[in-house]
């Protein structure tokens, strides 16, 4: 047994994978195991690790391809820790990481403790950064993530009691916003989230990832799964319903992004989206928390779509 099990999943990252791995050896804090889920890599990466593997606190499971949340569910059902730590392969943590989150752990009795997060691009940093640290209930969190302003969509920036997670929160499937499905289905059972306001995990920008690509099945299934989550969260959680709907709206204007980045369509999915957005354009511009660009971009599809699709082609392909 160990304090914290953390799941790392492995998916031709051989020029990031040693980084990631050594940023966890590295910790001041010590009682942990590290799982490493190799999800059918076809580059080197185990070949890069092969040295670190004799370290007995590190196990290697490995498996067909399967998608990003089926493998971290593999990871974590291995997991003997009381808590369990989700870091992407692609990116590092700061040497007091777990540290820090075990501490707050415990001190405010959290069943998930979330940081804020360094973002690392080639030319720039960048930071995201909670409007409000301290406690969250459920709603609290889901708001602020709906909001953009405090605890976020992502699995990795969190620390969780491993007694909250069950199998079925890791969605079938590989799609865009998988994160998100994953967090909403935890947080919800979660009785205290705590937010602190230290910079511990490092996310290295990619400009090939997965939400640069033209639209296909990946932003089908992110289409169903944010459609299923949108009526969980407006049942569940009514008094939230308008920030959700902003969100929501926010990640239909990048499905349709893809669709205009490699011209390629579903003509239901679009025309559900653009009815949406002409029915609900309000809900979205006139949100205080959503950002100016955003509110532009929303109210130029709602005029004209087609005059929205030129000016976004102008800017992405310049």
């Amino acid at each position: 047994m160990c304090k914290v099990s953390v799941v790392i999943p492995i998916y031709n990252v051989e020029k990031t994978i040693e980084r990631c791995l050594v940023s966890v050896l590295n910790q001041t804090f010590t009682d942990y195991e590290i799982i490493l889920v190799n999800d059918g890599t076809r580059d080197n990466s185990i070949e890069v690790i092969k040295k670190y593997l004799t370290d007995e606190r590190i196990k290697l499971i490995n498996q067909q391809n399967s998608g990003l949340p089926q493998t971290r569910c593999n990871g974590f059902l291995q997991a003997q820790g009381e808590y369990v730590y989700f870091l992407d392969s692609d990116d590092y943590i700061r040497k007091d990481t777990l540290e820090r989150f075990i501490t707050e752990a415990e001190k405010n009795d959290a069943d998930v403790v979330c940081c804020n997060i360094r973002i690392d691009r080639i030319n720039k940093e960048a930071f995201l950064k909670a409007k409000r640290n301290g406690l969250y209930t459920p709603e609290e969190a889901l708001n602020a993530i709906s909001c953009m302003n405090g605890i976020f969509q992502y699995v990795w920036n969190k620390f969780y009691k491993r007694s909250i997670i069950e199998r079925t929160d890791f969605p079938q499937g590989h799609f865009i916003g998988e994160d998100y499905a994953t967090v909403v289905s935890i947080l919800q059972k979660a009785k205290r989230i705590y937010q602190i306001p230290d910079m511990l995990y490092n996310y290295v920008e990619n400009p090939n990832s997965m939400t640069k690509a033209g639209f296909g099945e990946t932003y089908v299934q992110a289409y169903n799964q944010n459609a299923r989550i949108k009526k969980i969260l407006d049942e569940k959680y009514p008094a939230i319903k308008k920030n959700v709907a902003a969100y929501h709206m926010l990640q239909e204007m990048g499905i349709i992004n893809a669709m205009f980045r490699n011209d390629k369509y579903d003509t239901e999915i679009k025309e559900a989206i653009t009815k949406n957005i002409k029915k609900n354009w309000t809900t979205y511009v006139f949100n205080r928390h959503t950002p100016f660009f955003y509110k532009m971009c929303v109210l130029t599809a709602a005029i004209n779509l087609n005059v929205y699709n030129k000016i976004y082609k102008k800017i992405y392909f310049r």
